[in-house]
């Protein structure tokens, strides 16, 4: 079988009243923390999936080394 490309960051819709993103099958995102990413000067934003184990589309949507849910990573001023 062809293993599907992950979705991408643009994928992703940000709910700006609730701080989070939306997921293409609808599953919510939620931030987690954020921190200072000092070699490119800028605010990184973490979000984190909270149900992502239950989406048939884990397997090509979330990276292996973030196992359980998926994380999007987000610049400050990117929302």
């Amino acid at each position: 079988s062809v293993k599907k490309v992950p979705f991408s960051k643009e994928d992703f819709k940000y709910d700006d009243e609730n701080d989070e993103f939306i997921c293409p099958n609808n599953w919510r995102l939620v931030f987690g923390h954020e921190y200072y990413e000092k070699t490119r000067d800028r605010i990184r934003r973490v979000y984190h999936g909270e149900t992502c184990s239950d989406c048939p589309d884990k397997e090509s949507c979330v990276k292996q080394s973030d196992i359980a849910n998926k994380k999007l990573y987000t610049d400050e001023y990117e929302k």
